[in-house]
């Protein structure tokens, strides 16, 4: 029984599939490599017949499931999580001799979940930091603040062609594309020294990741900067225009009224009356001005005033000093008479 079923769902072995997929790797054939692996993690023969044959409750359900021990040892059975994940790190391997490091990036990444604890998980989680510390390096190369070429300015579309109904794609930012490799990569190599801090590569690989993050940092702070000072120069540009063409409208409005004065008779002897009702204007406010200066050049009525009492007071003490020098001359006379009649009887 062992014999037939050997015979009947034999199919390629683990270890002769990573064998195969190595050599074919080392010969520069890395598409027949991954073929070989995708051969490997296929579900065959036997996987399909036990799919089948547990689809429904029963005695053949039962009996397949009872003789799964036995299906393992002569190599049946399906794949472990363990056995995957080592044909996904080697497909890892591949991609990235074959410099696709996204796809090996996510090869290694299923094999890191895959795996369980031990060498395989480490392996795994070492190389998928190191595809993306690659890929920041080679993305950082081109980033034209540190010397790069910036990347050529995409074609207009072609009138009537696949991208003639909207504008082509930007172009990825090579500094964008290459933070996100080295952010990756500074967190699998610090998840690779958790399990092993003894690891100097790892730490080394974590210094040189952060010191790249700061580099980009500064250039993405000089780049906002210039930014700003470019949309503040934009506004001020504006400001100005949107001046010139306020100042234009008002002298072109100024010249079309001055033109539309000159066409219009009526207009015309409006501002003759005109002229002749400022000129008389003129007049009243000289004639006004003059008699406010004669006004100013007279005397002051409230001094003049004040003179005039004082100098009352001074007549009127004259004249009680006259009164009463009349008065005592009155009385002399008086005196004099009274005694000439004395005399005379």
């Amino acid at each position: 029984m062992r014999l037939l079923l050997v015979l009947a769902f034999s199919g390629v072995t683990l270890a002769s599939g990573l064998a195969e997929m190595k050599q074919l790797s080392g010969a520069g054939k890395p598409d027949d490599a991954l073929a070989a692996a995708d051969k490997i993690l296929a579900p065959g023969k036997f996987a399909k017949w036990r799919e089948e044959a547990t689809a429904r409750p029963g005695w053949k359900r039962t009996v397949v499931e009872a003789a799964d021990p036995l299906f393992a040892a002569v190599g049946l059975s399906d794949l472990s999580p363990a056995e995957r994940a080592a044909v996904h790190y080697a497909r890892g391997v591949v991609l990235a001799n074959a410099e696709k490091r996204g796809e090996a990036g996510e090869a290694f990444e299923k094999a890191r979940a895959l795996a369980g604890p031990g060498d395989l998980r480490l392996d795994a989680t070492y190389d998928l930091a190191w595809t993306a510390l690659e890929e920041g390096e080679i993305q950082r190369k081109q980033i034209p603040e540190l010397g790069g070429t910036p990347p050529a300015a995409a074609m207009p579309p072609t009138p009537g062609g696949p991208q003639a109904s909207g504008a082509a794609p930007p172009a990825p930012d090579a500094l964008q594309l290459a933070k996100a490799a080295y952010l990756l990569a500074r967190d699998r190599f610090v998840e690779r020294l958790k399990a092993d801090a003894g690891d100097p590569d790892s730490r080394a690989n974590v210094e040189l990741a952060q010191k790249r993050l700061r580099e980009l940092a500064e250039i993405e702070k000089k780049r906002e900067e210039e930014k700003k000072k470019q949309q503040d120069q934009q506004k001020k540009d504006q400001d100005q225009k949107d001046k010139d063409k306020n100042d234009q409208d008002s002298k072109d409005k100024q010249d079309q009224k001055n033109q539309d004065d000159a066409k219009d008779p009526k207009k015309d002897d409006k501002s003759e009356d005109q002229k002749k009702k400022d000129e008389q204007q003129q007049k009243d406010e000289q004639q006004k001005q003059d008699q406010d200066k004669k006004k100013d050049a007279k005397p002051d009525s409230s001094k003049e005033q004040q003179l005039t009492k004082e100098e009352v007071m001074r007549l009127l003490d004259t004249l009680k000093d006259r009164e009463e020098e009349g008065k005592r001359l009155l009385e002399m006379r008086k005196r004099a008479n009274r005694a000439r009649v004395k005399k005379d009887w």
